[in-house]
């Protein structure tokens, strides 16, 4: 995968205050475009954050961007943290590190962006290659799936064990950051017990399904019953 950073965000060049405010006025532009109207950094940060652009990591010292990532923080008077993060980002300065930089616009904003940016007549620039990165994992969420029928079926008590069962195809295999587990079937309704153990990153929804609509009238006061119960001791 190749990405390339724009000019302006050459750190061979000397970050003086032209050049600082150049880099800003860049990033309130990103965030206008991705936003579709204007929109602050503290805004691009939440919007960053919640797609996940970039894996875990810190800026670590010796990190080629992380005086750079300061002298702009300083600039933009933005918080600097002890240890900048890219994911969850942590400032909005560390925007203008190369990983969230090349990831936040497309190929062809990037390439508007670095003609409405360019680096200042005078400032002595190298050239930075393109760098051929390895595809990050991304994590995904599997939105609804039945943990109770699953647990059934494969006849295995255990939840964490359960999770990890099913062959998986060659370059299929994902990161499953969360879930959402429905149960749906009221005589096999979950004990608080048993939903306290479940892991933080899976998430629960209790109903009854809408094939019970036809079931009787004492069937169903029972069902809800059952759901108003386990709703108070959750």
């Amino acid at each position: 995968m190749t990405r390339h950073v724009p000019g302006i965000f050459d750190f061979s060049i000397r970050g003086d205050q032209l050049v600082q405010e150049m880099r800003l006025r860049a990033l309130r532009q990103a965030s206008t475009w991705l936003h579709g109207r204007p929109a602050s950094l503290d805004e691009l940060v939440e919007l960053v954050n919640a797609q996940r652009i970039v894996v875990p990591q810190t800026i670590e010292r010796g990190d080629e961007y992380l005086n750079g990532v300061i002298a702009f923080s300083h600039h933009a008077k933005l918080s600097a943290p002890e240890s900048f993060t890219l994911n969850p980002l942590n400032s909005a300065g560390a925007f203008i590190h190369r990983k969230i930089l090349s990831r936040i616009l497309q190929e062809e904003d990037r390439e508007f962006w670095k003609a409405r940016f360019p680096v200042p007549e005078g400032y002595a620039t190298r050239e930075i290659p393109a760098r051929q990165e390895e595809p990050e994992e991304r994590g995904v969420v599997d939105s609804h799936f039945h943990l109770g029928r699953l647990m059934e079926y494969t006849a295995v008590g255990n939840v964490s064990e359960v999770l990890k069962l099913g062959e998986v195809k060659p370059n299929r295999d994902l990161n499953v950051i969360a879930a959402r587990a429905n149960f749906v079937d009221p005589e096999k309704f979950p004990t608080p017990e048993f939903l306290h153990a479940l892991p933080s990153n899976l998430m629960v929804t209790i109903g009854i399904h809408p094939k019970a609509a036809s079931r009787s009238k004492g069937f169903l006061r029972s069902a809800l019953d059952k759901l108003r119960r386990l709703s108070r001791r959750s």
